[in-house]
């Protein structure tokens, strides 16, 4: 009988080791990261940029000024936010003609949904 008291006495001493190491143990938990602004020109010189290293939530700040570009590409959710839309203007192309075809120009290509643009002036040259 002595050996099954001494089997019982080592899981108990094994339980107490245990309890102790999961107590010691930090908290394990989800950290959901705060969405951050983006300031353009002063984190990126362009726009496109700024869209390509944001992460979903974010917001891209654009301050006054007269941007030229190619299409934006916007494929994640995020706010792009122009500081004022009397002076923050994107400015692409007319239309493209080849030939007699013309293709329409895309300014801005939306990709992913609950994208929010607020405060610009879209003009074609």
């Amino acid at each position: 009988m002595v050996p099954l008291m001494g089997d019982r006495m080592a899981v108990l001493i094994l339980l107490l080791i245990l309890s102790f190491v999961l107590v010691s143990l930090p908290p394990i938990g989800v950290v959901k990261a705060e969405p951050k602004t983006i300031v353009v020109p002063d984190d990126y010189q362009t726009i496109q940029k700024a869209i390509d290293n944001a992460t979903e939530g974010d917001t891209v700040f654009v301050k006054s000024g007269t941007y030229y570009n190619q299409t934006l590409v916007i494929n994640k959710s995020l706010s792009l936010v122009g500081e004022d839309q009397k002076t923050t203007i994107l400015r692409g192309r007319p239309d493209l003609i080849v030939g007699d075809r013309q293709f329409p120009y895309m300014l801005i290509n939306l990709k992913a949904n609950d994208i929010t643009i607020s405060g610009f002036t879209m003009k074609l040259h």
